[in-house]
């Protein structure tokens, strides 16, 4: 049966075109009771719907981009989503001009890629050549789901390979520095997974992601710090020698690494901490020592 919140939207959007701009309060009430109609997911008649495949305004895209992001939140949903067919309009609506357009579908990408099945065929299908140039964006909302994708779909070895022949190791090594907690968790956590492969462990060190890893590590949001301790492990760890429990040295830079998330972490309440600067400067020689040999 079709979604009559659907049907009078199209209706709305074939009588008044340019009713984003005439009529924005009755777009924006349809709008919302067709999201709200599609809250539940399994009773939605709209997976089969192709209102992404459609000609219609970013505005009715972007929605419907926004219904795939929530409802993805729950795995069972992830399946339904790739089986009618939303992978690729998805991905279609990332090469569009609109920052929000991309911002939606990049969101919705990155919800999917939180479920093993999801990262699977959105990497088959051609994702990440699609994503990784939105790591640049001058749009702060798209660079934040968009690296927030490339950290979800990393954590599948094959994906950690094409990312890398991509070149997407360089951008994301930028946006550790960039002045948003979000990005630089996901930026990190990324490397972290990336760092799992030596070739892309070899570049992200030559890059010179340890600095700014390091940097990290005395902010104050935790998720950007844990993920930057685990890349720096990644990254650094082999050339400290086997992964014996206790292995001196392993020993020594992992107490390292927790010393300086500890300051880290008290550096909001206090108003200086000398020894911040001495650990970060420690854990930045201790990468100019492990640098990878050619």
């Amino acid at each position: 049966m079709p979604d009559p919140h659907l049907k009078r939207l199209a209706e709305l959007l074939n009588e008044v075109p340019d009713c984003v701009r005439s009529r924005p309060q009755k777009l924006h009430n349809l709008l919302q009771a067709f999201v709200g109609a599609n809250e539940n997911a399994s009773q939605s008649p709209n997976f089969q719907s192709q209102v992404l495949h459609m000609q219609l305004p970013s505005a009715v895209h972007g929605e419907a981009a926004n219904v795939v992001l929530n409802v993805c939140y729950e795995r069972e949903n992830v399946n339904l989503v790739l089986e009618a067919g939303g992978a690729p309009p998805l991905l279609q609506l990332l090469t569009q001009d609109d920052v929000e357009l991309q911002a939606n579908a990049a969101g919705a990408i990155q919800s999917i890629c939180f479920q093993k099945e999801g990262r699977h065929l959105l990497r088959e299908q051609g994702a990440i050549p699609v994503v990784l140039p939105l790591l640049t964006s001058p749009s702060m909302k798209v660079r934040i789901r968009a690296v927030g994708a490339i950290h979800n779909i990393s954590s599948e070895a094959e994906a950690i390979r094409v990312i890398r022949r991509l070149h997407g190791i360089a951008p994301l090594i930028a946006l550790l520095r960039v002045p948003n907690a979000t990005i630089c968790a996901s930026a990190a956590g990324a490397l972290q997974n990336l760092s799992r492969e030596p070739a892309a462990r070899k570049e992200a060190h030559t890059l010179g992601a340890v600095v700014p890893l390091a940097d990290l590590l005395f902010g104050e949001d935790v998720q950007a710090q844990t993920c930057a301790a685990g890349a720096i492990l990644n990254i650094l760890g082999p050339k400290l020698g086997s992964e014996e429990p206790n292995h001196p040295k392993r020993v020594a830079f992992k107490k390292l690494l927790s010393m300086a998330i500890t300051v880290g972490m008290l550096h909001g309440s206090i108003s200086k901490v000398p020894s911040a600067a001495d650990a970060s400067d420690a854990i930045k020689a201790a990468s100019r020592s492990a640098a990878p040999q050619s």
